[in-house]
C-alpha cells in the first residue's frame, strides 16, 4: 500500500468464523485539523483509484486495494464532517473468505 495512507488495515478471524477488516487511524492522521484530515483523504483516495485503472485485472492485489476504495469511499462523508471517532478501530464484518474474483466478462450473455 502507500507509506502515506491516513489508515493502516488489517484482516483477522471474526468470532463468528468469517473474516474482519480491521482499520486504525494513523496518529499523524489523528493529529490534523479536519480541513487537513480531509484533504489528505480525498488524496489518498485519489491514489487508490489511480492504483485501480492502472493495475491489472489480474493483479492479485486489485481485489484488496478495492475493497479498501469501497470502504474509504462509504467512510469519505463521514470523515469530511467529523463524524468518525479516529481514536478507535473500525471493524468491518466480512464474512465467510470467498474466492476472489479479477472480473467477471458477461458481454457475451444474451437477454432471455
Amino acid at each position: 500500500m502507500h507509506d502515506n495512507a491516513p489508515i493502516r488495515f488489517t484482516i483477522g478471524d471474526a468470532d463468528t468464523g468469517g473474516r474482519v477488516l480491521i482499520l486504525i487511524f494513523e496518529d499523524a492522521f489523528r493529529a490534523l485539523d479536519l480541513a487537513q484530515q480531509t484533504t489528505e483523504f480525498k488524496q489518498y483516495l485519489e491514489q487508490l483509484a489511480t492504483d485501480l485503472k492502472t493495475l491489472d485485472k489480474t493483479d492479485p492485489n486489485r481485489a484488496g486495494i478495492d475493497i479498501i476504495y469501497q470502504v474509504c469511499t462509504e467512510l469519505s462523508s463521514h470523515i469530511y464532517q467529523g463524524d468518525v471517532p479516529l481514536d478507535a478501530p473500525i471493524t468491518i464484518e466480512l464474512g465467510e473468505p470467498q474466492p476472489i474474483q479479477a472480473g467477471v466478462d458477461v458481454t457475451h450473455l444474451q437477454k432471455h
